[in-house]
């Protein structure tokens, strides 16, 4: 018996919400893996540009001890987060705000890199653009704005601190001029939409194909349930 439109869309409401906690779950721990990818080639990178094994470095100017051990320390908290959250999914622990505190952490930490470093002028502003790819993987819109906001204002700090050095006892730091300033802050905003508009295409063709086939239920996976655990794997079907 066929359904109305109307009552599919209900039942896809619902299924998407269970398919979007699955999938969250799934991203955190491709989010987690990808975080510790990056650690491992920004720790690499700098070490390489401190020790100088290779030939490679030549040219460019080694870092002071200070900022070497500052830099370290910070990665090696970084690397003890991820393995926090490796753990914590592990035990099947994730509450509705994992995804919005992992990736605070992660802005937080990369906004004391640049302050520790360069500043607007690091190449690491632009990790910010990854942390939004990471965001998007959880597919959470609410998520991605967070995330969108958040590295937006993180970069305002840094450029705050540029200014006004005694936001870091009297540190000075890089700056660059306002053209580069508005051209990053816009490309994070823009970054954020466009990653935004792309997991409502992923919920609009969900529910396309479950108006199609006219059985909107049997799409997605049963609900997984709310609260502070992560869904278990529903048993194959024989």
């Amino acid at each position: 018996m066929n359904r109305s439109p109307q009552h599919v869309n209900r039942d896809t409401d619902a299924s998407w919400l269970a398919t979007q906690r699955w999938q969250q779950l799934d991203g955190e721990q491709r989010a987690n893996a990808l975080r510790v990818l990056a650690l491992a080639t920004l720790i690499a990178i700098h070490l390489g540009n401190y020790y100088r094994p290779l030939p490679l470095f030549e040219l460019e100017t080694r870092p002071e001890l200070w900022f070497h051990q500052a830099v370290t320390t910070l990665v090696a908290a970084w690397i003890v987060v991820a393995l926090a959250v490796f753990q914590l999914l592990r035990q099947r622990v994730f509450p509705k705000l994992f995804s919005y505190v992992t990736t605070g952490v992660d802005i937080a930490l990369l906004t004391a890199l640049l302050c520790l470093g360069g500043g607007q002028t690091s190449p690491l502003v632009h990790a910010y653009a990854l942390i939004l790819i990471l965001a998007a993987l959880r597919f959470n819109l609410l998520l991605i704005r967070f995330a969108t906001l958040a590295c937006t204002a993180s970069y305002l700090f840094v450029m705050a601190a540029a200014k006004w050095p005694h936001l870091l006892n009297g540190r000075q730091i890089g700056r660059v001029p306002r053209y580069n300033q508005l051209m990053t802050i816009a490309a994070k905003g823009i970054a954020g939409i466009m990653l935004g508009q792309l997991i409502r295409r992923i919920r609009t063709m969900a529910q396309w194909y479950a108006l199609r086939t006219g059985h909107g239920e049997s799409v997605f996976p049963e609900d997984p349930g709310e609260g502070n655990l992560a869904p278990k794997e529903p048993d194959d079907e024989q």
